[in-house]
C-alpha cells in the first residue's frame, strides 16, 4: 500500500489594488482558505477575480501580453482616478516560510512597468535570526 504525501499549497495573505477598474484602493489582508465577497452590483467583485486572472496571465504568456488583452492602461486605470495602477500580492510557498511580495506598478503614457519579484528582506532576516551569509546562499537575488 502506498501512503500518499500531501504538498502544502501556497497561500495567498494579501492583495493590494490600486486603481484597477472597479478598484479605487482595495486591500485584503489576513486571507483564508475560503473567502467570499458580498457586495452590490459594481462594486469590483469581479474585478477582483479579474487580478487574479491578470496576474496568473502575467506568469503564464507574459507581462505584455495580459496587459493588452485587457485594453491598457486607459480602459484599465479607474475612473477619475490619478497615479499608477498598483498590484501587491504576498504569499507563503509553505506555512511557517517567509513571505514572498510581488509588486507590480503601471503609470500612463509609459510602455514601461515598474514590476518587483522579491522576497520581503526584512521578514527573511528575521527568519534566519540575522545569519546575513545563510540569506543570501538561500536567497542569493535578494
Amino acid at each position: 500500500m502506498s501512503t500518499v504525501t500531501k504538498k502544502p499549497v501556497p497561500r495567498i495573505e494579501e492583495l493590494w489594488v490600486k486603481n484597477y477598474r472597479a478598484l479605487r484602493d482595495l486591500q485584503l489582508k489576513k486571507l483564508t482558505p475560503l473567502t467570499v465577497f458580498l457586495g452590490p452590483n459594481g462594486n469590483g467583485k469581479s474585478t477582483i477575480f479579474d487580478v487574479f486572472a491578470f496576474l496568473s496571465e502575467c506568469f503564464s504568456v507574459g507581462l505584455r501580453k495580459a496587459w493588452d488583452k485587457r485594453g491598457r492602461f486607459r480602459e484599465l486605470r479607474t475612473r477619475g482616478a490619478d497615479g499608477p495602477i498598483v498590484f501587491r500580492l504576498k504569499y507563503r510557498e509553505k506555512p511557517k516560510t517567509p513571505i514572498i511580495t510581488y509588486h507590480l506598478s503601471a503609470t500612463s503614457g509609459s510602455s514601461n512597468f515598474q514590476v518587483l519579484n522579491r522576497l520581503a528582506v526584512e521578514e527573511l532576516e528575521s527568519w534566519f535570526l540575522g545569519d546575513v551569509e545563510a540569506l543570501h546562499a538561500a536567497y542569493p537575488h535578494v
